[in-house]
């Protein structure tokens, strides 16, 4: 099963799946990569859940800090879900195939 219920924020779906998370640990968010992408091939977590989880997170502290200039959130979520249909039919995936992350952009981008 994948877990895609979409009632609640993204945090609220995934509350009852951070069982598996270390207690005093902040949030899914803190997981280590590999850690998460396990929880993706397992479908313990699906991918646009996770995305959303971090979305969720970069709209929280990204004003506060100022990190990240430029997002694609769309283009991600187009490809979670993509990444969502190759872990549903069970085709091969990557070792971090659905495994949100930024790439920092370390030349200006005009």
């Amino acid at each position: 099963r994948c877990a895609r219920a979409r009632s609640g924020t993204a945090g609220e779906r995934t509350a009852d799946m951070s069982s598996s998370i270390e207690p005093g640990t902040p949030g899914l968010h803190f997981l280590p990569a590999h850690a998460l992408a396990k929880k993706i091939r397992s479908r313990e977590m699906g991918c646009r859940d996770a995305l959303e989880v971090y979305a969720d997170r970069l709209r929280t502290v990204n004003p506060r800090i100022n990190a990240i200039v430029t997002t694609d959130l769309e283009s991600a979520t187009t490809q979670s879900d993509e990444a969502d249909r190759r872990v549903a039919r069970g085709g091969p995936v990557g070792r971090l195939d659905g495994v949100p992350m930024k790439v920092k952009e370390s030349l200006d981008v005009v």
